[in-house]
């Protein structure tokens, strides 16, 4: 007898299970708790019942939310937990707000069958992973608004965040992981829980029964299966079933992170251009994926419908739609149908808006954690006309700090032939200019001055320098006062983190309508609308 809450499970001939029904009603009358018949199944494989007070079936039943019996009765009771989900992508879809629509889709509607996943043979599991993937694909197309969505954009859609997807994980993908997973975690800790399975564990697992109707299925999962290399907690490489067994620790997570660093490394190098292999590389990089994470609790962490859907393209490669009707940029040049141009172009000062913009984000970070700064002095050093973006002073080293903020893309003259080979160098580049630009500078008073160069790419990967300062003045600042409304430095780094990622993703959405905002298009292919008035929020 087996029970969890409320529910309890009888196991056993089915010659005895009438007086065990009677007794179990009798005991749990004196609790004043009443069985009712109509609410209890008989699971009997072979179908030999007659006259039992309660409805029989030969095919199968549901345990704890799971399918147990014949094939064909758990594919077809997957399959229709999968259909379940139906009614929330279809609320998805009517949802005014694509930021919070795409929150729900990845942490409500992607998981729902990950359970399902752990506990099902991946053979029994196909049919219902190929309904929820098809129904998480169709949403993600609604959210975006893109409505011919090629099959390399989807595959790197279901990348995690920071790989440079939009963690759409597909059950199909990790079906296997998450069954063996299962099993060697379960193998690990039945025996510890209770003595009386150490022999059937021991069954299950000795190296020739592995060939039985559990340990078969298992075998050709794990054989299906990416090899596990060392971990931070296991010197050793993973190479056989039993490997694993002996090491479950966080066996699924691990399994997953090898399956997805495969799809990122088949994008890369499948991608059809360089320029396509730089934008993957950068958004491999830390921070790049941060706005997807981000709540809209507030306007600070908010991005409208627009801004979204561009921010989106942009992240995927895809082609903006206003390519069709416009083909040459204000400034002469022959555009992209992925609208980079735009946002590097300075015909209309749209580079020099987004710097401005991400200045005054760390004009208001440093504010938060009251630390005096001065943005754009004028005069600073004794030999130069060079102007740092702020200045400030770092009580923990007792140096004088000139910050310079800028923007770097990947696809530039000086960056792509190693972009795309090499994640972040567009950044490091950048970085290695603004030091040489400073260096050797001196105050007025003999005062000396480090440079901090505070550089980001367009699609998001934050240089180290940057992540550095981030690091340091919100730890400093929280070591000499708690005047500000967050608990730790950990969490402040994690609000600004994302504040960047939002301000940077509307602006490259905003500097591409304001170049646009004579055009307001609507179109079959998509219901992108460019915002006419942008253009004043711009200037």
């Amino acid at each position: 007898m087996l029970a969890y809450l409320d529910d309890i499970y009888v196991v056993g001939p089915v010659n005895s299970l009438r007086n065990i029904l009677d007794d179990l009603k009798s005991s749990l009358s004196t609790l004043h708790l009443e069985i009712l018949d109509r609410k209890c199944e008989l699971f009997c494989p072979s179908g030999n019942v007659c006259n039992f007070p309660t409805p029989v079936t030969s095919d199968g039943t549901i345990i704890l939310g799971t399918p147990v019996g014949k094939p064909e009765f758990v594919r077809s009771q997957c399959a229709d937990i999968a259909k379940g989900g139906k009614e929330l992508c279809r609320e998805l879809a009517l949802l005014n707000n694509r930021q919070i629509s795409m929150l729900i889709l990845r942490h409500c509607h992607v998981p729902r069958l990950n359970y399902l996943a752990r506990q099902v043979f991946p053979r029994d599991l196909e049919l219902a992973a190929v309904i929820h993937d098809k129904m998480t694909r169709s949403s993600f197309v609604d959210i975006i608004g893109f409505n011919h969505l090629n099959d390399t954009a989807w595959k790197q859609a279901t990348l995690k965040l920071k790989n440079g997807g939009f963690g759409l994980t597909q059950i199909g993908q990790i079906s296997h992981a998450a069954f063996v997973s299962s099993w060697c975690q379960s193998m690990k800790e039945l025996p510890s829980r209770f003595l009386c399975m150490t022999d059937l564990v021991d069954y299950l697992t000795s190296s020739k029964e592995k060939s039985g109707s559990i340990g078969s299925e298992v075998i050709s999962s794990f054989s299906d299966l990416p090899p596990l290399s060392k971990s931070a907690d296991n010197d050793e490489d993973f190479q056989t079933l039993d490997d694993i067994i002996a090491y479950p620790k966080k066996l699924q997570h691990r399994l997953c992170t090898e399956i997805n660093e495969i799809n990122v490394s088949e994008l890369i190098a499948q991608a059809p251009s360089d320029k396509d292999a730089a934008r993957l590389r950068s958004l491999q990089g830390r921070g790049a994926g941060d706005w997807l994470d981000a709540i809209p609790t507030s306007d600070r962490h908010a991005l409208k419908t627009n801004d979204f859907s561009i921010a989106s393209y942009l992240r995927l490669g895809l082609a903006l739609p206003f390519t069709k009707w416009v083909k040459v940029c204000d400034c002469g040049q022959q555009l992209d149908q992925q609208g980079y141009h735009l946002l590097t172009c300075k015909y209309g000062g749209g580079p020099v808006w987004t710097h401005n913009t991400i200045l005054k984000g760390w004009s208001e970070c440093l504010s938060d954690l009251h630390i005096p700064h001065q943005t754009e002095p004028r005069h600073r050093f004794v030999s130069s006309e060079n102007r740092p973006d702020m200045t400030l002073f770092d009580s923990e080293t007792g140096q004088n700090l000139d910050v310079d903020v800028s923007l770097a893309h990947p696809w530039s003259k000086d960056a792509l032939n190693h972009a795309h080979r090499e994640e972040g160098y567009a950044a490091k580049v950048r970085e290695e200019k603004k030091l040489k630009k400073y260096s050797g500078e001196v105050l007025h008073g003999g005062l000396s001055s480090k440079c901090v160069p505070l550089v980001f790419e367009h699609f998001g990967l934050w240089g180290s320098h940057a992540h550095k300062f981030l690091s340091h003045i919100s730890r400093q600042s929280y070591n000499t006062t708690h005047a500000h409304p967050f608990n730790s430095a950990q969490r402040f780094k994690a609000f600004w983190r994302k504040q960047f990622s939002i301000i940077l993703q509307r602006c490259n959405a905003r500097v591409i309508s304001r170049k646009l905002s004579r055009f307001s298009c609507s179109t079959n292919d998509s219901d992108i609308m460019f915002d006419c008035n942008v253009v004043g929020q711009v200037h």
